[in-house]
């Protein structure tokens, strides 16, 4: 495969979104996506809040890897529902199995 072939940012787009599509359609993952919307409705405009806050409020959704993705496909729904923005600042997760890596920080705007 030619470098070229690497990069094709509205192709990377359109699998981000068929992927999220899966993810929220599972139907292992509908109760979890409930329980996600009841604890986004319950937090006042203005909170801030991460994935780890989410998670470690409600759980996760499954086990095993890449049986989790909902969690950032929920999360993104709610961006582009503008029900959520990013605040700008990155934050380390203390989750162990995301090894601390850095995820955003979101602010609940409706």
């Amino acid at each position: 495969m030619e470098q070229s072939e690497l990069f094709d940012r509205p192709e990377a787009e359109r699998l981000r979104d068929e992927g999220m599509t899966l993810a929220e359609e599972a139907s292992r993952v509908q109760q979890w996506k409930l329980n996600a919307e009841a604890w986004r409705y319950e937090k006042p405009i203005g909170f801030l809040f991460t994935s780890d806050d989410l998670t470690f409020s409600i759980g996760l959704p499954d086990k095993g890897q890449n049986r989790n993705n909902v969690v950032g496909a929920t999360i993104m729904a709610w961006s582009k529902a503008k029900q959520i923005i990013p605040t700008g600042r990155y934050l380390k997760s203390s989750r162990i199995t995301r090894h601390a890596a850095i995820g955003r920080e979101w602010r609940i705007v409706s």
